[in-house]
């Protein structure tokens, strides 16, 4: 198990968003969060990342697993790579980056 959600409930205001949602991501696995604008997928994401805690529920991962959220648009990194412009929030990307650039062939 890498991740693991089991929301009992989660509104916004007076809208009911999630209700008896349960999933389970195992190593390996690839996933896709396909909806129109509004029903929830932001908020899942913030869920997921530790930002948003007001639910009713648990959301449980591998101790081992990073989870990075960006903003939905950026357009001051117009010249970065869309792996770039994530990998640049990761932990330590910077400090590793530099280590893997400049390890010598051998």
């Amino acid at each position: 198990m890498l991740l693991s959600l089991n929301i009992a409930e989660k509104t916004m205001g007076t809208k009911l968003l999630f209700q008896g949602l349960s999933l389970t991501i195992t190593e390996g696995e690839r996933v896709a969060l396909i909806g129109r604008n509004g029903v929830g997928k932001t908020t899942l994401f913030n869920m997921v990342a530790g930002l948003d805690t007001d639910y009713l529920g648990a959301i449980e991962s591998k101790k081992s697993v990073r989870i990075i959220v960006t903003a939905q648009e950026h357009h001051v990194a117009a010249d970065l790579t869309a792996v770039e412009y994530v990998l640049q929030s990761a932990h330590r990307y910077h400090e590793l980056k530099e280590i893997i650039d400049t390890y010598p062939d051998t």
